[in-house]
């Protein structure tokens, strides 16, 4: 009798050791179902949120399409603004060092001038002329 409950006793641990070994295979597995299935709706929602996000921008960019063609424009004259600006500024500077250097060697020769564009640019037709309102006023 004594072997026969050690068999008994051998079986029922090993039937234990089986049915643990059996339920933490099975919860490991559960546990990575669950991962699995949370993984796969955080994906689904990020899917969702870039649909979402593509349809929001294509909103945004059909209603801003007339102000982002006014900026395009607006930024290309203040381009030629600054340009024109800067042109502006070195003939005037270069002028004004040119009226220095005429009037340090005794004032030779004709005063100098701006060149005829810059005049233009400026609505000066003849810098000499007295037809300007406020000059007729002066006189």
């Amino acid at each position: 009798m004594n072997d026969g409950i050690l068999i008994a006793l051998l079986s029922l641990v090993s039937a234990v050791l089986i049915a643990l070994l059996a339920w933490l295979r099975f919860r490991r597995k559960d546990r990575a179902d669950a991962v699995n299935v949370e993984e796969g709706t955080i994906s689904a929602r990020f899917k969702d949120a870039d649909a979402l996000m593509q349809y929001i921008d294509a909103r945004v960019d059909e209603r801003t399409k007339e102000l982002s063609r006014k900026l395009t424009e607006m930024s290309a004259a203040l381009d030629t603004v600054k340009r024109e600006s800067h042109e502006i500024h070195d003939a005037v500077r270069t002028h004004f060092y040119q009226l220095w250097i005429w009037d340090q060697k005794g004032r030779p020769g004709p005063l100098p001038m701006l060149p005829p564009t810059i005049l233009t640019r400026l609505g000066i037709a003849d810098p000499l002329e007295d037809t300007h309102p406020s000059l007729k006023e002066q006189s």
